[in-house]
């Protein structure tokens, strides 16, 4: 898919001030998963597990999750409170629901991570936090190998494994520089290959060539 560029221009402080606001999330480092509440699918229950793994190793981090379920499916977010609770890391992570303005939230973010532990076809959270110039921590399946560069763009680890998950984590914390140099190699990548545009273009060509040949 092509993503128009002009929709991922620079948000006001205002719109991020206020959501961190919202969330007790100022002066601190921002881990966070974008997506809808579905176990496995999405993998939720692998990052609050990665949490745990770090938990005692950082300070100054939150960890949120943002979005809901689809209408019948909060069953869901209950086995993830469960987890949590279980884990003992219920003050370290905030679900905040569902969020008008996605866009303050990926501005917000300092790691975005996508932990489906079933392949993702080609995720849009993925290609819109490289477009916010954000590091992503992602599986290596489906099409997120063919978004992501590993230890270029951002991170790639096994599907289902919370404590490469939590390594990975802890690398992009510990280090502000990769951090950057990542989100920006990211947002460099999303302009050359994911925007309108090139995927435009390439349809295009396609089908030029295609009646070409036909003809």
């Amino acid at each position: 898919d092509g993503f128009p560029l002009d929709e991922f221009n620079s948000v006001e402080n205002f719109r991020i001030k206020s959501f961190k606001q919202k969330y007790d999330l100022e002066n601190n480092l921002i881990v966070g998963l974008v997506g809808r509440i579905i176990l496995k699918r999405k993998g939720q229950e692998i990052f609050v597990k990665a949490i745990k793994e770090i938990i005692h190793d950082i300070k100054d981090v939150k960890f949120i999750i943002v979005g809901g379920c689809y209408p019948g499916n909060e069953h869901h977010l209950q086995k993830l409170n469960t987890i949590i609770d279980k884990l003992n890391i219920k003050e370290n992570i905030i679900i905040t629901g569902e969020i008008d303005d996605i866009k303050a939230v990926y501005a917000s973010l300092d790691i975005s991570i996508m932990s489906s532990a079933e392949p993702e076809p080609f995720g849009g959270v993925t290609l819109e936090s490289m477009a916010f110039s954000k590091p992503v921590i992602g599986t290596n399946i489906g099409g997120t190998p063919e978004q992501i560069i590993d230890d270029i763009t951002g991170i790639l680890v096994p599907p289902n494994n919370s404590f490469e998950m939590g390594q990975a984590i802890l690398k992009l914390i510990n280090n502000s520089d990769l951090r950057k140099n990542m989100g920006c190699m990211g947002r460099k990548r999303f302009e050359e290959k994911f925007g309108f545009e090139p995927y435009y273009n390439k349809i295009f060509s396609h089908y030029k060539n295609f009646n070409k040949v036909k003809h």
